[in-house]
């Protein structure tokens, strides 16, 4: 009896733990030793401990792995067989697994048998243009200071680069121990690059690993940076360069396709391309190489780039009182001097802060933001429905604060949680109530119809029924594109269940969800854009001084009901499930107790 309830004692806390609430009850250490020792789960050799080459664990379900990479601090350095990273590619019929590694067939060298002899030749393809809506939004998005514009020789999207990374061992093992995985600090290592257009090669430079769920996967991400430890190191321009790991993403292309349609309206985005790391001769997969959003990135797209950018960490753009503290306990200062955040809080404060002058909401908030930019921003997070992005959740933006106007710009990045994660319907572009400065925004007349604006640019000129073939082509052709280095990319396999089928089904999908998102986003333009609509219905707050119309009262208090049966229905089965393991718990500790009596 108490074996089955150590069982559901541990996958509720696992359930709990992908709601937040699992640090209330979390699985012990004792339980990933005794799941360790089981006998089913070494019947799969598929993951290694960084310490050692000793099996350790087997292809760990899906129930348990929250277990062992959290509590029992196991990560892998290579999918395979301990002692044969990535299978020696013997799927592929590139080598075979051999008690002292993989023999290579070939012409295939290396330690996964995944080099050639004869080299590896750069995958290019000319149909792939870098602007594939043109300029919807005519901007000058590059400076002075950048002399590349939107064809930076790194950022090539017509090759797959080739990056070889070297690190000592001890070092790799270091920055791969799960009790590491947040860590900041580089670690030296060596890389070449070659994308058939531009190499180079170049050692001391500083890598540590990149993004903040994705740490806790098995594939990483990476950042590259050629200043740490020499600061004037910099290459055609570039400081530092990601390598990103878009771990939800079965496509590897949702963020290319993003970052599209956002240039098309003028935004500041991040140039970047497709790229293949190896590190200490072991294939890491396809990664999306891209631009860092640091004070380089501020002097290409601004013409004042010595402001101040804060990345937000955990909060929003709104009011937290007149304590700097509270501040820098949720934004992180990237670039420029800070000042105690005094400029932050100024735009905080117009937000829903005090109003000693008495001023209306529009006044407060055009004198500190610029407004307009960010109508285009959420114009294309709402229509790509970006849900790991702000408005809709704190995570992935930053804002920097422009010297010469003395406003703030609201910049996004991280695009992977986009296009079809949830139903085309699931989310209307009009409707926030996660955040206090959007509803507010869009409760001024002149903003919501030019936000609105943005919207019908985008759906009548880039996702139009007569021009939908644009995005359809481009994801067709990034699939063949990638296809070849998606076979070899075993890590990507490793955290989902998934493989290259799953990446030729799925990329399709992106333009069958565009054209129903299209035709959903276009009904609500044409009808009244304040009706309630299927999806998720959220509550827009009327803007301050701003009286409500009765009709807009009536509305705001039926969706106020409609909000609330949400969390009740949510919070009603887990109010269950946490009465279920309070009372599993007891009864295992009083069997416990009859255990110790009865010896």
């Amino acid at each position: 009896m108490s074996r089955y309830c150590k069982k559901l004692y541990a996958l509720l806390s696992f359930i709990l733990s992908c709601v937040d609430l699992g640090t209330a009850i979390a699985v012990c250490a004792s339980d990933c030793d005794r799941l360790a020792n089981n006998e089913t789960h070494k019947t799969y050799a598929k993951y290694c401990s960084t310490s050692n080459t000793d099996l350790v664990v087997s292809q760990i379900p899906e129930s348990v792995k929250d277990c062992y990479f959290t509590n029992c601090s196991l990560s892998a350095k290579y999918p395979g067989a301990c002692g044969c990273p990535n299978n020696c590619y013997d799927a592929l019929n590139y080598g075979q697994c051999a008690p002292n590694g993989c023999l290579c067939n070939d012409p295939w060298i290396g330690p996964d048998c995944g080099s050639s002899l004869l080299g590896r030749q750069a995958l290019q393809t000319n149909n792939l243009s870098v602007l594939p809506y043109g300029e919807l939004e005519p901007d000058r998005p590059y400076y002075a200071d950048d002399e590349y514009g939107d064809y930076h020789p790194i950022f090539d999207l017509h090759r797959i680069a080739t990056i070889h990374i070297s690190v000592s061992d001890s070092l790799l093992d270091l920055i791969l121990d799960p009790k590491n995985a947040y860590t900041q600090t580089y670690v030296p290592a060596n890389i070449t690059f070659d994308n058939g257009n531009v190499s180079f090669a170049m050692g001391e430079v500083g890598l540590k690993l990149k993004g903040t769920k994705s740490r806790r996967m098995l594939k990483k991400g990476f950042k590259v940076s050629f200043s740490t430890f020499d600061d004037s190191r910099r290459v055609f321009g570039l400081a530092k360069l990601g390598l990103k790991y878009a771990f939800r993403d079965t496509t590897y292309i949702r963020n290319q396709m993003y970052t599209d349609i956002a240039r098309a309206l003028g935004l500041p985005t991040a140039r970047a391309s497709f790229a293949i790391l190896s590190v200490n001769g072991i294939n890491w997969g396809v990664y999306w190489m891209m631009e860092i959003l640091d004070s380089h990135f501020l002097r290409s797209r601004f013409s004042d780039p010595k402001g101040n950018l804060y990345k937000g960490v955990n909060g929003n753009v709104q009011w937290y009182g007149a304590d700097p503290m509270a501040y820098s306990e949720r934004f992180q200062l990237k670039s420029g001097r800070g000042d105690h955040f005094s400029d932050l809080m100024k735009l905080c404060q117009a937000v829903d802060g005090p109003n000693p002058n008495n001023e209306t909401f529009e006044e407060r908030i055009d004198k500190v933001f610029h407004v307009d930019r960010y109508l285009r921003t959420l114009a294309v997070a709402a229509l790509c429905q970006n849900l790991d992005g702000y408005p809709l959740k704190p995570h992935n933006w930053a804002v920097y604060h422009h010297t010469s106007s003395d406003k703030f710009e609201l910049l996004l990045f991280d695009y992977d949680n986009t296009f079809h994660m949830q139903a085309p319907n699931y989310s209307s572009p009009y409707h926030y109530s996660t955040d206090r400065l959007t509803p507010r925004i869009l409760a001024v007349p002149k903003w919501r119809a030019a936000y609105t604006h943005y919207l019908s640019l985008v759906l009548e000129h880039a996702w139009a029924s007569v021009t939908m073939s644009i995005p359809e082509e481009r994801a067709d052709i990034l699939r063949t594109f990638l296809y070849p280095e998606v076979k070899m990319d075993y890590f990507w396999r490793l955290d989902f269940d998934r493989n290259e089928q799953t990446f030729w089904d799925d990329v399709p999908n992106i333009g069958k969800w565009m054209r129903e998102r299209h035709a959903y986003v276009m009904h609500l333009l044409k009808s009244e854009p304040l009706d309630l609509v299927p999806g998720k219905q959220e509550v827009i707050p009327a803007a301050n001084n701003t009286p409500a119309t009765s009709s807009s009262s009536s509305r705001d208090l039926i969706e106020e009901i409609s909000v609330w049966r949400i969390p009740l229905a949510f919070l009603l089965p887990m109010l269950g499930i946490i009465i279920i393991v309070i009372g599993v718990s007891v009864v295992t500790r009083i069997m416990r107790r009859q255990r110790y009596i009865d010896i």
